[in-house]
C-alpha cells in the first residue's frame, strides 16, 4: 500500500500554490473493518476494507492541499468524491465552466499519463486562464510533430476567443530552450506561421522594452504599432506596480493609448495579475492592485470593451456592477459571469439600473437569478408580464412558481394570462388566496375577469371559500354565473341547453357540480349555510345567466345541494351537522331537510315509522320526503337485504294505515327496483321478497314504470 501511495505522491506536489495546512475532511465511505454485513464473506470484507482505505487515503492526499479552492466551487467537492481515479478527478474539474475554477486546480490534478482528449481540454482551460507559461511547459512535447499539435490547438482556441492580445502574451511566454538554438528557431518559425505574425520581432520588442528600467526611458520609447504599444503598456504597468502608483497615474498612462482599450482583452493583458483573478473566487484583493482597478471607475465610461477575463478581473474591484455590465454587454457574455454580475446588481444597484440590465440579459440568466431580479424589480413595477413574457416557456413557469408577489394586481394579471395553464393558475390562485391581498373585493374582481378555463374558475371558488375564508353573496353570484355559463352554455333556455350537451359535455357538467359540492362540503356549518343561501339567491336573481328559468333553478340548486351533502352524509355526526346548517339558513331548506331525513333513517331505520307517526297532522310535509326515507332504508347497514324488504313492507303498511298518499313515487320506485334487481342477480333475494316486490308492482304504477325504465336503460347500455 505504501508503494502505491508513493507512486502518486508527485501529483500532490505538482501544484503552483503555496503549501496549505492539511484540512480535515469527512468521508462517507466507512473504513472500519468489522462492519456488520452478513452478505459479505471474510475475503470480501477484507477486499472492501482495503479498497475503501486506499480510496480514502488517496482522496485525502489529492484534495487537502487545494481544499479551499475546491470549496469555492458549488458541488465540486461532492463530485470529486465520486471520481474513482486521478484522470476522473481531473476530468471532473475540467468539466466545470472555467470561470468557476481557479487554474491551480487543473495543475494540481494533472497527470501526464491522461488521454489525448483530456490533455487537449486541459490545454484549452489553461489557455482560457492565460496560463501560457504552464502551457509551454506541459504540452510542447519532444518532437516537432508534438509542437505542431500544440500550436494548432492553441491557435484554434485563441482564434475562437478573438483576443488580439493573447497572441502577443503567448509568444512572450515562450521559455528558453537552452543551447538548442536550432529547435528554438524552429519554434519561432512555427509561431510565425501559425499566428501570421513575426514572432522574432515580437520577442525582440519585448526584450528591448524590458531592458528599460526607468519610467522616464519608457515614456520616450517610440510606439509604432499595436505590438509595441501593448508591450510598452505592459512594461509601464509593471514599473508602476513595483514603484507604487495611484489610480490617476494609471489613467494618465492608459489615455496615451486609448485606442488599445477598444479591443476586448486589454485589462487581462496589461494589468498586473493576482491570486484567483481569472475566476469567480474572491480572496482579498492585494492593496497594490487597487490603483489599477480604481482607475477604471472613469475609464469604463469612455467607450472601452471588455472580454470575459477583463470582466472577471474587474469583478474583484470596487467598481459598480452596473458600470461593468454596461461595458461587458457590448461583448458576447459568458453565462456564469453574467449570472454573478446580475446577482451583484440585485444587491448593489438601483431599480432603473437593475431593470435595464435584466431586460437585456434575461434570456441568458439561470432561473434562480431571474427570480432574484424579478422579485427585486416587483417592488417598483405594477406589472409582472413585461418582465417574464420573453422567457422560454419552462423557465417562465419555474420563475412564476417561485416569485414573491407584492400586490393583488400582479396576482390577477398572471392568473388571467395563464388561466389555461392549470399548474400555474392553481399555484397563483392558491398563493393569492393565502396572501394578505385576499379581500372579498379583489377575489370578486378576479372572478369577474376574463377567465376562459373552468378549472381555474373552480380553483378560484375553492381557494376563496376555503383558504381565504370568504363566503360572500356577491362573490358567489359572480363565480357561479361564470362556472354555470362554462358548464352549460346557454342555447336558448336551460332545457334546450342541457339537451344540447353530448355525453362528454354532461359528464363534464356533473364533474363541475361535484367539484363545487366537494368544496362546499368542507365548510363549517355556519359558512355552509351562508353559501347555500348565497347560491339560492344567485339562481333566483335577475342577474343569473338563466334568469327566471324554473327548471334551471331547481336543477342547479338540487345538484349543488346533493353534491355538497353527499360528502357530509359520510360523516358520523351527519344528523347534528345538517340540523345546524338548516337552523342557520334563511332561504329554502328543502334539500337540506331531505338529506337530514335520509341521514336520520340511515342512523336508525326505525326512525322511518317514527316519522310517519310524528307527521300525522301534517302529512304533506312528510310525503315529499318519502324518497329520502326509502333511500335511507335501502342504504341502511343495519339490515340484510331481505330484512330491508320486510321493513319496507311494514313501513308501507303503516303509511297506508295512517292514510299517507303517494308513498312510493317514480324516483323512489326506480331506486327500489334497481337495488333489488341487482340483489336478485346475486341470488340474495328470498322467495318471499320476490313475491312482495311482484305484488307491489301490481298495485303501484310507479313501480311498474320503474321496472320498464330500468329495462330500457339496461337495453341502451347493451346496445352501446
Amino acid at each position: 500500500m505504501q508503494r502505491w501511495l508513493r507512486q502518486y505522491r508527485a501529483i500532490v506536489l505538482n501544484t503552483y500554490i503555496p503549501r496549505d495546512p492539511l484540512c480535515s475532511r469527512s468521508y462517507s465511505t466507512k473504513t472500519a473493518f468489522f462492519n456488520k454485513n452478513p452478505t459479505q464473506s471474510l475475503p470480501e470484507k477484507l477486499s472492501t476494507y482495503i479498497s475503501n482505505l486506499l480510496t480514502e487515503q488517496h482522496d485525502k492526499m489529492l484534495d487537502q492541499p487545494v481544499q479551499k479552492l475546491i470549496d469555492t466551487v458549488p458541488n465540486l467537492a461532492r463530485d470529486l468524491k465520486k471520481s474513482i481515479d486521478i484522470e476522473n478527478k481531473l476530468y471532473t474539474v475540467l468539466s466545470y465552466d472555467p470561470v468557476l475554477i481557479d487554474p491551480r486546480l487543473y495543475l494540481h490534478f494533472y497527470d501526464p499519463t491522461v488521454g489525448a482528449s483530456v490533455k487537449r481540454l486541459m490545454l484549452e482551460r489553461l489557455l482560457y486562464h492565460q496560463q501560457y507559461a504552464a502551457c509551454w511547459k506541459l504540452f510542447t512535447g519532444d518532437t516537432l510533430n508534438d509542437l505542431d499539435a500544440f500550436l494548432s490547438t492553441t491557435k484554434a482556441f485563441i482564434t475562437k476567443q478573438r483576443n488580439d492580445f493573447a497572441v502577443i502574451d503567448f509568444i512572450i511566454s515562450m521559455p528558453e530552450f537552452g543551447e538548442n538554438d536550432a529547435y528554438q528557431l524552429s519554434v519561432l518559425d512555427a509561431l510565425s506561421h501559425a499566428f501570421n505574425v513575426n514572432a522574432r520581432r515580437v520577442l525582440q520588442t519585448h526584450h528591448d522594452i524590458n531592458d528599460l528600467r526607468q519610467l522616464s526611458d519608457l515614456q520616450t520609447y517610440p510606439k509604432h504599432d499595436f505590438i509595441s504599444t501593448v508591450l510598452w503598456l505592459k512594461q509601464m504597468m509593471k514599473r508602476l506596480y513595483y514603484e507604487g502608483t495611484t489610480s490617476q497615474q494609471v489613467q494618465e498612462v492608459l489615455v496615451q493609448s486609448s485606442d488599445i482599450m477598444m479591443r476586448p482583452g486589454w485589462i487581462s493583458s496589461i494589468f498586473p495579475k493576482f491570486e484567483s483573478w481569472s475566476s469567480l473566487a474572491f480572496p482579498k484583493t492585494p492593496k497594490s492592485i487597487l490603483p489599477y482597478m480604481d482607475s477604471m471607475n472613469e475609464m469604463l465610461s469612455s467607450g472601452v470593451r471588455l472580454s470575459d477575463l477583463d470582466t472577471l478581473y474587474m469583478l474583484h474591484s470596487n467598481v459598480t456592477p452596473f458600470s461593468i455590465f454596461s461595458v461587458y454587454k457590448l461583448s458576447h457574455m459568458n453565462k456564469s459571469i453574467l449570472n454573478y454580475l446580475m446577482k451583484c446588481l440585485v444587491d448593489k444597484s438601483n431599480h432603473e439600473e437593475l431593470k435595464a440590465a435584466y431586460l437585456v440579459s434575461r434570456k441568458q440568466l439561470d432561473v434562480p437569478v431571474v427570480i432574484m431580479c424579478v422579485n427585486k424589480l416587483l417592488a417598483n413595477e405594477a406589472y409582472v408580464l413585461p418582465l417574464i413574457k420573453q422567457l422560454e416557456k419552462s423557465k417562465r413557469e419555474k420563475v412564476i412558481l417561485n416569485l414573491d408577489y407584492l400586490g393583488a394586481s400582479q396576482y390577477m394579471e398572471l392568473i388571467v394570462h395563464f388561466n389555461n395553464n392549470q399548474k400555474i393558475a392553481r399555484h397563483l390562485v392558491t398563493k393569492f388566496a393565502n396572501s394578505a391581498h385576499s379581500h372579498v373585493e379583489n377575489l370578486t374582481l378576479l372572478a369577474a375577469s376574463n377567465i376562459n378555463s373552468k378549472r381555474t374558475l373552480l380553483e378560484i371558488f375553492r381557494s376563496t371559500i376555503l383558504r381565504a375564508g370568504v363566503v360572500d353573496q356577491k362573490f358567489i353570484s359572480v363565480i357561479l354565473n361564470a362556472i354555470v355559463d362554462k358548464a352549460i352554455p346557454n342555447k336558448g333556455g336551460f332545457k334546450n341547453s342541457l339537451d344540447a350537451l353530448d355525453q362528454k359535455g354532461k359528464t363534464l357538467m356533473h364533474n363541475t357540480f361535484r367539484s363545487l359540492g366537494q368544496s362546499l362540503s368542507l365548510l363549517g356549518e355556519t359558512d355552509l349555510a351562508l353559501a347555500f343561501d348565497a347560491i339560492y339567491n344567485t339562481i333566483h336573481h335577475g342577474s343569473f345567466c338563466y334568469k327566471g328559468d324554473k327548471i334551471a333553478q331547481k336543477y342547479i340548486y338540487k345538484s349543488l345541494s346533493d353534491e355538497a351533502i353527499r360528502f357530509i352524509i359520510r360523516e358520523d355526526n351527519r344528523v347534528q351537522k345538517l340540523q345546524k346548517i338548516m337552523g342557520k339558513m334563511t332561504t329554502s331548506t328543502f334539500w337540506v331537510k331531505y338529506w337530514l331525513i335520509h341521514a336520520m333513517v340511515l342512523d336508525d331505520f326505525s326512525n322511518a315509522i317514527k316519522l310517519l307517526e310524528f307527521y300525522q297532522r301534517s302529512k304533506r310535509d312528510l310525503t315529499q320526503f318519502f324518497p329520502a326515507i326509502v333511500f335511507g332504508v335501502i342504504k341502511s347497514q343495519k339490515m340484510d337485504l331481505n330484512e330491508k324488504v320486510k321493513y319496507l313492507d311494514c313501513f308501507l303498511t303503516r303509511a297506508k294505515k295512517l292514510k299517507y298518499e303517494n308513498v312510493l313515487k317514480f324516483k323512489a320506485g326506480v331506486e327500489l327496483v334497481r337495488h333489488f334487481q341487482r340483489a336478485a342477480s346475486n341470488d340474495s333475494l328470498s322467495k318471499e321478497s320476490v313475491k312482495w316486490l311482484a305484488a307491489l308492482s301490481g298495485k303501484n304504477r310507479h313501480i311498474r314504470g320503474a321496472f320498464h325504465f330500468n329495462r330500457i336503460k339496461k337495453h341502451s347500455v347493451v346496445m352501446k
